[in-house]
């Protein structure tokens, strides 16, 4: 029997979980790279066989739905909220530098999971799009080379940076407290030198992040708050690579992609382009680089 009610209830039911499902996907913010790649890339990571002609690609890092930052590596190989098109804002240095369009490729490899996180990216429905600074080897990774700087985008016009992260020189006093900690980072072996800070940055708040190398070992970077509290970023970048059996990939490199308040909650977000043995990938640190997401893909 039918029941006119029932119906009723029925398609009332159906229109709130669509409604739900699509407000859901409007609050979801996503966050990625924009990369100059050799046009060839992925088909060619270690060569470009002569072409030098480039490409823009982006790749899909992290998402927002909620409270937190996840990593989106495990959605592209589970295909589960990988966006399949999108509009981005280019961020760069608290400013917005335009926007485009992008859609997904195709995976290359389907039959290799593990090589998702590495090749799944966007190509750029728009030409002509902003390239900030030469190319250097500093955002190359493992392939080598040298390429232009990745410029973080966003879904959602969020490219300002109320912190105002900027380059400055630490007092020695600073560094010299941190110091020991570097040493409890990267180990003493039989490595001697200067500890040194290197590109290092200070927030609005007096907020800072402090790189320090020696001339024979990588650097490692430290979060110092202005009230005096210290977080070891390298530490954290590298802690879960650290538990394996594997010793090749506990130490990594980094370098500062950009920062800003890319959710548009007051706080500015802070990602780094990391690189270790086989392994390259960016980390965000969020609320006050007290959390972090990882988005990091193998070469073999």
């Amino acid at each position: 029997m039918n029941h006119p009610f029932l119906n009723v209830a029925l398609a009332f039911a159906i229109l709130f979980i669509l409604l739900r499902f699509s407000f859901a996907e409007n609050d979801t913010i996503f966050v990625g790279t924009l990369e100059t790649k050799f046009s060839r890339w992925p088909d060619t990571e270690y060569r470009n066989e002569g072409n030098l002609s480039t490409k823009k690609i982006v790749r899909v890092l992290f998402m927002k739905s909620g409270d937190r930052w996840i990593s989106m590596c495990d959605s592209v190989v589970k295909q589960q909220m990988y966006p399949k098109s999108s509009k981005w804002y280019i961020a760069f240095d608290g400013r917005k530098l335009g926007h485009f369009s992008s859609k997904m490729e195709p995976l290359r490899w389907k039959n290799y999971s593990w090589t998702f996180p590495r090749d799944a990216h966007h190509l750029p429905v728009q030409k002509n799009l902003p390239t900030v600074g030469k190319p250097t080897s500093e955002f190359a990774g493992e392939p080598g080379g040298q390429y232009p700087r990745p410029l973080i985008v966003v879904s959602k016009d969020n490219c300002k940076d109320p912190e105002r992260w900027k380059p400055f020189i630490p007092p020695k006093h600073l560094v010299d407290s941190l110091i020991p900690l570097y040493w409890n980072t990267k180990g003493r072996r039989s490595i001697t030198g200067k500890v040194e800070a290197m590109k290092s940055y200070c927030s609005n708040k007096n907020d800072a992040l402090i790189q320090l190398a020696t001339h024979r070992r990588t650097s490692a970077w430290f979060y110092v708050s202005n009230d005096g509290f210290i977080c070891n970023l390298t530490k954290l970048m590298d802690k879960k690579y650290e538990l394996d059996e594997f010793g090749d990939d506990d130490e990594s490199s980094a370098s500062l992609v950009d920062a800003g308040d890319y959710d548009g909650d007051g706080q500015s977000e802070i990602i780094f382009f990391v690189s270790r043995y086989v392994q390259d990938g960016y980390v965000m640190f969020f609320d006050n680089c007290s959390s972090i997401a990882d988005f990091t893909w193998i070469y073999h």
